[in-house]
């Protein structure tokens, strides 16, 4: 019952030859590294008892075995369970973007989707659920 996030982030500025990587600013470089650093967000930013996830489910880039491409993109999924989560969550993507890409010389354009809200129960309402009683209503 966790908020379900999407989030895109295009990398770009670079591009060029793979025999001459000096001359350009490498859009895979900074993608892979972004994606290393995200995996580190949840358990850095948010306290140990907060339940939350972060998961890249794609990154892409390129199209040719010479070429350093001049875009890369990465998209994945955050689930929470509190909107402070959420939102500490968001924003520190966003600055991990942004500062990564620019330490390589490149820029990051971030789309964050928060397209599923979490179900909280008030305290009020979890009174009507009897004790010892399962979802469906059951006794156990």
């Amino acid at each position: 019952m966790a908020a379900a996030d999407r989030f895109d982030i295009r990398v770009l500025g670079g591009g060029g030859h793979a025999a001459q990587p000096h001359l350009t600013r490498d859009t895979l470089l900074a993608t892979s590294e972004l994606v290393v650093q995200l995996n580190t967000l949840v358990s850095r930013a948010l306290d140990p008892c907060e339940t939350a996830l972060l998961t890249v489910t794609r990154m892409q880039g390129g199209f040719s075995h010479n070429m350093i491409p001049a875009e890369a993109n990465i998209t994945g999924t955050v689930r929470t369970f509190s909107p402070a989560a959420q939102a500490t969550i968001e924003s520190r993507l966003r600055q991990m973007a942004e500062h990564i890409t620019a330490a390589h010389g490149l820029h990051a354009e971030v789309s964050y989707l928060r397209y599923y809200p979490a179900t909280l129960n008030s305290a009020a309402a979890a009174q009507f659920l009897p004790a010892g009683a399962d979802a469906g209503g059951h006794h156990g």
